[in-house]
C-alpha cells in the first residue's frame, strides 16, 4: 500500500489528504483539492471573490 498524499490547507496550513477523485477531475473545481474542511473552503472562496472584486481589470 502506498502512502497517502498530504498537502497544506490554503487557509490554515493544516496537512490533509485531498480527495483523489477531486484531484483527478479536471472538469470542475472542488474545494477538497485546496481546503481541509468546509469551513476553510468558505474562507478560501471568500478570499478569491474579494481579490477578484478588487482587481480593476475585472470591472466593466
Amino acid at each position: 500500500m502506498t502512502g497517502k498524499v498530504q498537502k497544506p490547507c490554503k487557509i490554515c496550513g493544516k496537512m490533509f489528504t485531498p480527495c483523489a477523485d477531486c484531484e483527478n477531475d479536471k472538469t470542475m473545481f472542488r474545494w477538497k483539492r485546496v481546503a481541509c474542511s468546509p469551513e476553510c473552503a468558505k474562507k478560501y472562496f471568500a478570499r478569491i471573490a474579494s481579490s477578484r472584486q478588487l482587481n480593476p481589470e475585472n470591472k466593466k
